[in-house]
């Protein structure tokens, strides 16, 4: 994450601890709730945002590195023409093993943010408990029995 877009998001955090601060004050934990819910929501999205930043940036470097290996391994000069031709079955494996290492890691990483959807209700119903129980003792107010 740039240094720009840590300033917005520790600014909108900001502002969503205010609100959550004035709603806690005046006991209106409904809209806490809500406004909870949007904190959360915000929060995985920059969380996504940035774990698929991280995660594009190396893949492109891995990919390019194993491209790289692949031609120095087969020793390919670009002004050397029957030099290809006599690699060309190993430029190829070469290719397809690095194709399938990459296809490999994206595919695991796509299964990783399906799980992390799926139990983004959960998540985000404990992330609103947390924080009323939070902000409940710090606005002075009993918890309730049931919630």
């Amino acid at each position: 994450m740039d240094w720009k877009t840590a300033q917005e998001f520790n600014q909108e955090v900001e502002a969503y601890r205010r609100s959550l601060l004035y709603f806690a004050q005046h006991c209106d934990w409904a809209e806490f709730k809500v406004r909870a819910g949007r904190l959360f929501d915000y929060v995985e999205q920059m969380e996504a945002m940035v774990r698929e930043q991280s995660f594009f940036r190396i893949f492109f470097s891995v990919l390019a590195f194993l491209i790289l290996l692949v031609l120095v391994v087969t020793g390919w000069n670009p002004g050397d023409d029957h030099a290809g031709h006599g690699y060309r079955q190993n430029i190829i494996f070469a290719a397809l093993a690095g194709s399938g290492f990459e296809l490999f890691f994206y595919a695991v990483f796509r299964r990783y943010v399906e799980a992390r959807t799926l139990l983004a209700r959960r998540r985000r119903e404990a992330f609103i408990r947390s924080l009323e129980q939070d902000f409940r003792e710090y606005a002075g107010g009993p918890l309730p029995l049931a919630a």
